[in-house]
């Protein structure tokens, strides 16, 4: 698949005039009333265009609320945060998330890591930021919307030095671990996966 991570300091106008959308998404735009929001939109839009090379682009949104690209319904994830964008598109399912780094995780630690992960990762901010960002990203990866991030997903290892870790995936009718991948900075985290539900994984009895 192919995948960006784009620092959005540029202005809304440079964007309208770099994307070619079909009009559909125009009118969503300017549906939007809140300027951030809609620079947001643009940025998110920009890095889409930009990974998967498609003109006009064309977007639709699955029952999950999960996006997808013209009608090929080619998967795709994206993802923004406070001057960031990132996008993942691919012929198999994906997710991605970027995160700033905060101490607000902080307040919702204990409502997204199991007490087996924090012994794994420990309890700073950067670890926080990344287990719920790769949660994030398995989260739109899976497509479920009821997926439980304590109950369910449970890192089960990690590698600092290969930039992956392993996430096991629990519900009625999976049972899976899928990898995914990061890079981390003193600012940010960005994390992703890719693979076919149940297909790439491999499940544990």
């Amino acid at each position: 698949g192919n995948l960006l991570l784009w620092q959005a300091e540029e202005e809304s106008d440079w964007f309208k005039e770099q994307l070619n959308l079909v009009p559909s998404l125009w009118v969503e735009y300017e549906s939007l009333t809140n300027e951030v929001i809609k620079h947001r939109w643009l940025a998110s839009r920009f890095a889409v265009q930009q990974v998967s090379q498609q003109t006009p682009l064309e977007l639709f949104k699955d029952q999950a609320g999960r996006p997808y690209l013209g009608v090929e319904r080619k998967p795709l994830s994206l993802s923004h945060c406070e001057g960031f964008v990132a996008a993942i598109y691919a012929d198999v399912s994906v997710g991605i998330d970027v995160e700033r780094i905060s101490s607000r995780v902080q307040k919702i630690k204990n409502y997204f890591m199991q007490d087996e992960e924090l012994d794994l990762l420990g309890e700073e901010n950067e670890a926080l930021i990344l287990a719920w960002s790769a949660k994030e990203s398995i989260y739109k990866w899976f497509g479920e919307k009821y997926l439980g991030y304590k109950s369910q997903l449970c890192i089960r290892s990690i590698d600092f030095m290969g930039q992956a870790m392993e996430i096991e995936i629990n519900t009625k009718d999976h049972n899976l671990i899928q990898p995914v991948f990061f890079r981390q900075d003193s600012e940010k985290v960005l994390t992703w996966t890719v693979g076919d539900i149940g297909g790439s994984g491999s499940s544990s009895s």
